[in-house]
């Protein structure tokens, strides 16, 4: 994961990325995620999503952790809110209502544990943030670790001719979910056509397919 370049990214304002509407597979299987009143969701590397409001309006608790101070504190003021700050671990948190974000590394957040056990675990950009050599490491070093057993997890990835174009967002195949999660239970909710997401007129691509998994790690 390049901090430099997300970093850039929010500073120089290319945040393509950055959605201004609640993302459609959480308006679509969140009952799948959410399965009980006041779950607390980890959204790791959450940048400014507006599925954070979301979810706390549902009347649930997110963690959020992102790692550039500007997108941090970017939300709070966009959302309105003051938050309280304080030192967590490796981290530092920012709190308003239901909602904690941890600005700090994602791979240092087993370290210092969570301010809430995590019941439920909405990756929606971070897994296809990562090349291919740091995903077992987040794996296995941050989602295990800090989510409590039997948690459920909805995992939003891409895939794509790699020949065609390369990340991030980078593409992450069916086979190497699978291996990930081997000891959990893994399901594919939903794959659709997003070639019309990317906009390359002088590079096309033929493939850009979104998946959207449903992950129940072991209890």
């Amino acid at each position: 994961m390049e901090h430099a370049f997300w970093t850039e990214a929010w500073a120089t304002g290319r945040t393509g990325f950055h959605s201004e509407s609640v993302h459609p597979a959480l308006h679509t299987f969140g009952h799948r995620l959410l399965r009980e009143a006041g779950e607390t969701v980890f959204v790791p590397l959450c940048g400014q999503t507006l599925d954070m409001p979301w979810l706390a309006s549902h009347g649930h608790h997110v963690i959020g952790v992102e790692f550039v101070k500007d997108a941090v504190e970017g939300f709070f003021v966009d959302q309105g809110l003051v938050p309280e700050r304080s030192s967590f671990g490796a981290h530092v948190r920012y709190s308003a209502g239901r909602i904690d974000l941890l600005h700090g590394d994602v791979f240092e957040v087993a370290k210092g544990g969570m301010p809430r056990p995590v019941t439920a675990i909405w990756d929606r950009a971070a897994l296809v943030a990562l090349p291919p050599a740091r995903r077992s490491a987040y794996v296995q070093g941050v989602i295990r670790p800090v989510a409590a057993p039997g948690a459920t997890m909805l995992l939003n990835v891409f895939e794509y001719d790699r020949s065609e174009m390369d990340g991030p967002p980078f593409a992450v195949p069916a086979s190497e979910v699978h291996s990930l999660f081997s000891d959990c239970r893994v399901e594919l909710l939903e794959s659709k056509n997003g070639v019309s997401r990317v906009h390359r007129p002088d590079r096309p691509v033929s493939r850009f397919d979104i998946l959207t998994w449903l992950i129940e790690l072991p209890t």
